[in-house]
């Protein structure tokens, strides 16, 4: 991308952030923004479908950023503090991608698990030494977590609850119908539809405390 388009997407994003402070995302209008960067709205629909989109790049660039500041880190405990304060930096943007696309939006904008290989790599590549136990202690509880619920699953069979010392467990069965529209295409559309759907079964696992199961 050349410069000048580089720093025309960037004061966007700059006025994005800015606005943010006034006011909540979907009231932040084009004009509002080509006014703080004395752009006309055309240079604006150059660069971005609408506001949601210029929020959209914004994050892919706020989740680039984290990434190259905690490739600098030695250790995962420097690479947490750095996007701690990153996002008490940016605490505003952090909440509007939060009432935006919930916690799992928010999961997806910061990179931990690659926050913890990029920390691995400088780690191996400056000192050459082994790599920080944080990611290995992190990998090994995560295995044991699988481990465990493999074992209550294992337990439960076919049943949906069950109960452990201070715990409800729930492992209910689940539907979900999806229509098959390619399939459908080759088709007339005055045939029944039912044959086009098609019917799997999951189950949800859940444990919580006995308080929170009341």
């Amino acid at each position: 991308m050349p410069e000048y388009e580089n720093r025309t997407r960037q004061g966007l994003d700059a006025a994005l952030r800015a606005l943010l402070r006034e006011k909540p995302l979907d009231q932040i209008r084009v004009r509002e923004l080509t006014e703080r960067c004395g752009l006309r709205r055309q240079s604006f629909y150059y660069h971005f479908k609408d506001v949601y989109d210029l929020f959209a790049w914004s994050g892919q660039r706020e989740r680039a950023l984290l990434l190259e500041r905690a490739a600098e880190c030695l250790t995962w405990q420097q690479a947490l503090l750095v996007l701690l304060a990153r996002m008490a930096e940016e605490r505003v943007f952090y909440r509007a991608v939060l009432d935006r696309d919930g916690q799992e939006g928010l999961g997806e904008l910061i990179p931990l698990e690659q926050v913890l290989e990029a920390v691995q790599t400088y780690y191996r590549e400056r000192c050459g030494a082994p790599a920080d136990a944080g990611a290995e202690a992190l990998a090994r509880r995560r295995a044991r977590m699988d481990e465990i619920t493999n074992i209550i699953k294992a337990d439960l069979g076919e049943n949906e609850r069950g109960t452990c010392p201070g715990y409800l467990v729930t492992w209910k069965p689940q539907q979900r119908r999806t229509f098959q529209a390619a399939q459908f295409a080759k088709d007339h559309p005055a045939m029944d539809l039912s044959p086009y759907y098609k019917t799997s079964s999951t189950r949800v696992f859940t444990i919580k405390s006995e308080k929170e199961a009341v």
